[in-house]
């Protein structure tokens, strides 16, 4: 699905919106699941896997939400 490369540069893309958009701690899970959203092949995945998504991105960013 997520390579570790893909899964490294949303983690840059959101440290950037966090800085840029001012982001608190409950729009940041929010803001990882617009840009899955807007990648091609991710729109069947199951809702876990879209939470462990949300994970990865979070643990690559060392970002942790509420």
């Amino acid at each position: 699905m997520l390579s570790n490369t893909e899964i490294i540069k949303l983690s840059y893309m959101l440290n950037k919106d966090i800085k840029t958009l001012n982001l608190s701690r409950t729009q940041i899970p929010e803001q990882i699941s617009y840009y899955l959203e807007n990648i091609a092949g991710l729109e069947c995945i199951t809702p876990k896997q879209h939470q462990e998504f949300i994970q990865r991105i979070l643990d690559q960013a060392k970002v942790y939400s509420p």
